[in-house]
């Protein structure tokens, strides 16, 4: 019976251990399977990310790298797999390598060329030390994004925004442009000059400075309104010139759109109109001089005659009085004549400015009636 119960008890014993093993064994198998799904979906990352993934140990060789990479280098596997970086056409990249070797972030960005020829025309490569469970630097691992075409863009942008300031600085004119928010973001070299200011004096609101303290108000007021209507505008305003002395500048201003139709801003030009103002005046001035030498004349004219009517219905009444007669009629053309004088005068009183008109309907009939009253005369 002893032996019967050892037999039991080891029978027990060997039967817990086995579960017990058996359990191990079914974790570990999940631990396994865990372990490679992780990895698969690592890869799987690895292999669908966007961006170039290679991973370099500290003889600066490739020793795994995604599809993405291979691309972007115009390569196969053969050549990306154990491609030596130090023979890369660009030894502005180590530097990235050695510092992700040295535990630092590297960085690049430029040209990446094989030695076949075949390569990136332009990348972004970010470099980053792997470490192992001990904390050393076991490798290093880098992220390459092919920029080229954003590169291009830039540059065209470069190229078309220096041709537009070209453009704007040799215009006979002074260009501005705003944004969206009525805020100046430009100002050619002919507006520099002008005002003597820099460039960062003038932006924003900071041309308002310059304007005349008397246009101020009109002027903010102008654009501000147009602004949201969001129509073309004209105005003139005096502005301070480098000297000191204020201009009339006649400022056009039209609204910007994006091809889609979305409002960008306004561009506008300045143009100095003060010479012309002036000469304008001066030949208003010389059309009125001669308009007053005309109207001279015309006055001289019509008095000539209205005094020769008056002498001539004086000797009438004078015949009249010596013959005996009343001379009412010839009184009373006088009387006519005089208040007609007096008309002239004032019309000529209300051309100078001293003294006001009023519009009233004139008969034609009796104004030829007078006339060929003077002219019988």
């Amino acid at each position: 019976r002893a032996s019967t119960r050892r037999q039991a008890d080891l029978e027990a014993i060997v039967a817990a251990r086995t579960e017990k093993l058996s359990m191990a064994n079914r974790a570990l198998d999940e631990k396994a399977r865990q372990l490679r799904s992780s990895e698969d979906r690592l890869r799987l990352l690895f292999q669908q990310t966007p961006a170039g993934i290679f991973l370099f140990d500290r003889d600066f060789r490739v020793t795994e790298c995604n599809d993405q990479f291979l691309s972007l280098l115009h390569s196969g596997r053969q050549v990306g797999v154990g491609l030596h970086l130090s023979t890369l056409k660009e030894p502005e990249i180590l530097p990235a390598i050695q510092a992700a070797l040295a535990g630092k972030e590297g960085r690049y960005e430029g040209p990446c060329t094989l030695a076949t020829g075949y390569g990136c025309p332009w990348m972004e490569l970010t470099t980053v030390p792997l470490w192992d469970e001990n904390g050393r630097i076991q490798n290093g691992i880098g992220l390459a994004v092919d920029i080229s075409e954003r590169r291009r863009t830039e540059a065209a942008l470069r190229e078309s925004q220096e041709r537009f300031r070209n453009m704007a600085d040799t215009a006979p004119v002074m260009i501005w442009v705003t944004d969206q928010e009525k805020r100046c973001t430009f100002f050619n070299k002919g507006w520099l000059e002008f005002t003597g200011r820099r460039m960062e004096q003038e932006l924003g609101d900071g041309w308002a400075e310059n304007v005349h303290p008397d246009d101020q108000e009109r002027c903010l007021g102008s654009f501000s309104s147009s602004f949201d209507a969001r129509r073309s505008f004209h105005i003139e305003y005096r502005l301070r010139r480098s000297d000191g002395v204020y201009r009339l500048l006649l400022d056009n201003g039209v609204p910007r759109f994006e091809t889609s139709g979305i409002f960008v801003g306004y561009v506008g030009s300045c143009v100095d109109i003060t010479n012309l103002k002036q000469r304008q005046e001066e030949r208003l001035a010389r059309q009125k001089l001669e308009s007053v030498g005309t109207l001279a004349g015309g006055i001289a004219h019509d008095f000539n005659n209205f005094l020769g009517s008056i002498l001539a219905h004086a000797e009438l009444a004078e015949t009249e009085m010596i013959g005996g007669s009343s001379p009412d009629e010839q009184i009373q053309s006088i009387k006519a004549v005089a208040i007609r004088a007096a008309e002239v005068v004032r019309e000529l009183m209300i051309y100078a400015g001293q003294d006001q008109g009023t519009l009233e309907t004139v008969d034609v009939s009796q104004l030829v009636e007078e006339m060929l009253q003077l002219l019988k005369v």
